[in-house]
């Protein structure tokens, strides 16, 4: 099925107006991926402390 804009303007219009949602849900997912990460990074660093801190006999 034919997309109904490419019907009515063609190829090259219908390229230009697909742009901005491809761009749009590149960023997302890269911003979603990045916070993801920095999440899990900042649990481990936090689960770490508290591992050092059960270690030394400060945790009890």
């Amino acid at each position: 099925m034919m997309d109904p804009f490419q019907q009515k303007y063609g190829n090259v219009m219908s390229s230009l107006l697909i742009l901005p949602a491809l761009v749009a849900d590149v960023l997302w997912v890269a911003r979603t991926l990045v916070s993801l990460v920095s999440c899990a990074l900042s649990t481990k660093h936090r689960q770490g402390i508290v591992n050092a801190g059960k270690q030394s006999g400060k945790g009890q």
